[in-house]
């Protein structure tokens, strides 16, 4: 693995005005459609078609689910997943919380998860999307504080506690070197869905460490290449291919 300064990138001030992370969601109290939201629904066995069909207006002009002028909140998306879930996990492991809007949501569900976040605000910024996402008797649950590939190491997570592992908008942040050390883990200790997702369109992704020589094609902070071949390459070591298309990929381990 590499030594990589997550803290660098990954402070308040990137999550309380990168509109390209999912700010203008936070503001709607709503979540990105293709991203997070799809992600939880394969952990909870909701297909793909499933959530287009549901929510018709941010999927009219693509697959990657427009917020601007979404007429749906947090509310319309519990009453979907409560109305159309098809699992109960036992845990589901988020790996890349982002601004806890997820972690938020699966507390107001009763989902047991725990929720990976490397920015060190990361509690206090959960905190505040819970009051902001369900009000002031919403309780937030902590996240855990550190890249995932440190935290394997340590031995600060179990994964066989979880038969959920989710990667919202994340994969892509981790170096090559390091997630490579956590699918090492994966296949040794997790059972379970394998779940990656972004924007449904936004694949391939060039990886600045992989290709330094591109950085003009990406963006600084997807450090890792994310596309076809390695996840074919992933695909090898799982069990099953439940679901691929464009970023998302499903697996079963």
């Amino acid at each position: 693995m590499i030594n990589f300064n997550y803290n660098k990138i990954y402070n308040r001030r990137y999550y309380e005005s990168h509109q390209l992370h999912g700010l203008e969601a936070w503001q709607q109290r709503t979540l990105k459609f293709s991203d997070n939201l799809a992600a939880l629904c394969y952990a909870l066995y909701i297909p793909w078609q499933t959530l287009v069909k549901n929510f018709p207006v941010v999927f009219s002009n693509n697959d990657d689910g427009d917020v601007s002028d979404n007429p749906y909140t947090i509310e319309h998306i519990i009453e979907f997943l409560n109305r159309c879930r098809k699992s109960h996990p036992k845990g589901i492991l988020e790996v890349g919380g982002g601004r806890g809007e997820l972690s938020n949501l699966m507390t107001h569900l009763n989902i047991p998860h725990l929720s990976v976040e490397v920015c060190l605000d990361a509690d206090d910024i959960y905190r505040n999307t819970g009051l902001h996402y369900f009000g002031s008797g919403h309780k937030h649950q902590s996240p855990i504080i550190g890249p995932i590939e440190v935290l394997l190491q340590e031995n600060k997570i179990d994964l066989s506690r979880y038969d959920a592992i989710i990667f919202p908008e994340s994969v892509e942040h981790i170096p090559t070197p390091n997630f490579t050390y956590v699918m090492s883990r994966i296949r040794k200790e997790f059972k379970g869905r394998f779940i990656v997702t972004n924007g449904k369109s936004y694949h391939p992704i060039i990886g600045s460490l992989d290709h330094p020589d591109r950085l003009h094609e990406t963006m600084e902070e997807h450090v890792a290449d994310v596309n076809d071949e390695v996840y074919a390459r992933w695909t090898s070591m799982a069990k099953k291919l439940i679901y691929k298309d464009g970023s998302h990929l499903v697996l079963e381990f």
